[in-house]
């Protein structure tokens, strides 16, 4: 069983990190991966064999739908996958609300997914054909996530595998780019809880609870503490996100908004290349 859980954990750490980084590719599903996850499901053990099972399984939407997108399909084609991709998403959630309402971790994998899926055509150069529809429901999913994020206590963040901050990093950035895309149709449906600054800064000032809320001991040394380091990263970012949120702030013109708004450029609106692999490196390692 071990063996298992072994070779769907890689699958389910590969793929995650080849959809949010689109650099490297995720070990192919095959036939033995089936099987153990069919057996697994059968004779789990423990809460860690459903959380393990139900992020396999929503994690597979994903790369199916990643590598549906990377082709050279018809767009009509990859809509229709789409919708067959949220549908399948759906009966997840479905047996998620029923059966597992108390494990956040499974709802942050969901979310995360509905995003991912939400996504993916235009994270693989797909032209954005319904950019309303899309924005909509990528705001949805990362309110959703930030709307379980903020019921967890900063101290169970010590046991949240890296997968979550790759989350919380697309999410970030999702909106911080949904935000500043100049259009104010989109900007207006932004404010408040939604505002990309004021949950960056609420981010941050959970990270650096951990080490205390945790007990964590860094020997006086905050620099040895991941957690901190991110929070440093993260805060370093407000400046530059609030100042070109200001920028973006819409004048008072007798100019009228463009009428469709699928017109509007969306280039290099989704991606996270700023996780460069120094980026990387400073989030991960540890100081010397």
């Amino acid at each position: 069983m071990e063996e298992r859980r072994a070779v769907l954990g890689c699958f389910l750490a590969t793929s995650i990190v080849s959809s949010a980084l689109q650099k490297i590719d995720a070990l192919r599903w095959t036939s033995h991966m089936d099987d153990c996850l069919q057996k697994l499901d059968e004779e789990k053990e423990c809460l860690n064999d459903v959380i393990l099972i139900k992020s396999v399984q929503l994690q597979l939407i994903v790369e199916n739908t990643n590598q549906k997108a990377a082709s050279d399909g018809v767009t009509g084609s990859l809509s229709t996958y789409l919708e067959s991709a949220h549908s399948q998403l759906q009966d997840i959630k479905l047996i998620i609300l029923r059966e597992h309402q108390k494990h956040e971790v499974l709802f942050l994998y969901l979310y995360g997914a509905e995003l991912e899926i939400t996504l993916s055509p235009f994270l693989h150069g797909k032209p954005l054909t319904f950019q309303r529809e899309t924005i909509d429901a990528s705001l949805a999913s990362i309110k959703a996530w930030f709307g379980v994020f903020f019921t967890i206590t900063p101290d169970t963040y010590i046991g949240f595998p890296s997968s979550i901050f790759l989350q919380l990093l697309r999410c970030l950035v999702t909106l911080y780019r949904i935000k500043t895309t100049r259009n104010p149709a989109y900007i207006e449906n932004i404010t408040g809880e939604m505002d990309p600054v004021l949950i960056l800064e609420r981010v941050v000032s959970n990270l650096e609870q951990v080490e205390i809320l945790a007990g964590l001991d860094n020997s006086g040394i905050q620099e040895s503490d991941l957690f901190f380091r991110v929070a440093l990263i993260l805060r370093a970012l407000r400046s530059g996100w609030e100042a070109e949120l200001h920028s973006n702030e819409p004048e008072l013109s007798s100019t009228a908004p463009p009428q469709n708004v699928d017109e509007i450029p969306f280039s290099d609106f989704l991606g996270m290349d700023f996780l460069d692999n120094d980026w990387l490196a400073d989030f991960y390692t540890p100081p010397n």
